[in-house]
């Protein structure tokens, strides 16, 4: 049975909750993280939205001035620019992935929006390359496998991947070491980001982490071995 989750029938701009208040204006391209956050391109809107578990619509990222194409930008949720979107969706970490006709861009869990690759400020082409010297012609659709993004080019009628080339390293001779490893568990809201911070003093905090709650309570262990007094806590990011 079909029957209404989000938006309220009117197509317009507006956040909130379920089907009464909130407007979307011609949303298309879906993506779902593990956390069971829905995230929809609307495109009329030219912004980046987010619907959790409750119902609850949020726009995250895009400043709703890409209608002329010169307000695409990278950036940090609402200063980021967006034009089109064809298809999207999230890894387990909480990044999202989107093919953008002429590039592929990646927001993160703090929404901050970066270019992986191609140029929307270039415009489409064939070219292989890393990061912005790549070109696409209409990437139009989008997935990953077994580590690698790959990218239907529809203009150039290919498929192309993204791969990531780690350099390869000198590892030293074996050895054994034992360490003591800390942690904290976070009892919040699933599908929200947290933010993860050690002190030695209780004075003068570091970020240590960036989470997205998948269950409640959350068990992270910090992956540093502990050596003298360490504190840790958690904030909810925006």
């Amino acid at each position: 049975m079909s029957q209404p989750f989000a938006g309220n029938g009117t197509s317009g701009y507006m956040d909130g909750n379920g089907t009464v208040f909130p407007e979307f204006s011609n949303p298309t391209a879906l993506a779902c993280d593990e956390a069971n956050n829905i995230y929809v391109w609307d495109s009329g809107n030219y912004r980046i939205r987010r619907i959790d578990q409750s119902q609850n619509i949020t726009t995250i990222a895009g400043n709703g001035l890409g209608y002329n194409g010169y307000y695409q930008a990278d950036g940090f949720g609402t200063n980021a620019g967006f034009y089109g979107v064809s298809q999207m969706f999230s890894d387990n970490v909480g990044n999202i992935y989107f093919a953008c006709g002429t590039c592929i861009r990646k927001m993160n869990a703090q929404t901050n929006v970066v270019t992986m690759a191609g140029s929307f400020a270039q415009g489409g082409g064939y070219t292989n390359g890393a990061g912005n010297l790549a070109r696409f012609n209409g990437a139009s659709g989008i997935c990953i496998s077994g580590g690698t993004i790959y990218v239907a080019d529809s203009g150039n009628q290919r498929i192309r991947d993204i791969a990531f080339n780690p350099q390869t390293q000198i590892v030293s001779g074996a050895n054994l070491a034992i360490g003591t490893f800390a942690g904290i568990t976070i009892i919040g809201s699933v599908g929200r980001t947290y933010q993860i911070q050690s002190s030695p003093d209780l004075n003068t905090w570091t970020t240590v982490a960036t989470v997205l709650l998948t269950s409640s309570p959350y068990l992270w262990i910090d992956q540093n071995p502990v050596s003298g007094n360490k504190f840790y806590q958690a904030l909810l990011l925006p």
